[in-house]
Order: C-alpha cells, then structure tokens, then sequence
C-alpha cells in the first residue's frame, strides 16, 4: 500500500472498526510518503494493521 501519513491518522482516529472488519491477510508492505509518520500513528498501524507482527 503506498499512502500518506494523512490517511492512516484519518484511519486510526475514525476508522478503527472498519479496519478491523477486513481480512488484511495479503497486505505486506506500507510504503509512506511524504512527511514522516508520528509514532502513536505508527503503533497504532503496527497493532492494529499489522498485528504486531513482523513480516520478512
């Protein structure tokens, strides 16, 4: 997924359910551009779309 931290703040702060309602299985990469990510918005990605697990 190639975004901007605007959009996955927009996602942690009122998208939480719905992000949590679909199967994020094939998603393997998230690639930000743009100005860098805070890191409550980057823990909050980690835990709850990549569920605190880290791919190779």
């Amino acid at each position: 997924m190639f975004t901007a931290p605007t959009l996955l703040r927009v996602l942690a702060m009122y998208v939480r359910e719905a992000v949590k309602n679909h199967d994020l299985w094939s998603l393997r990469l998230i690639s930000i551009v743009g100005e860098p990510i805070d890191i409550k918005t980057w823990h909050w990605i980690y835990k709850n779309i990549g569920n605190e697990k880290n791919r190779d």
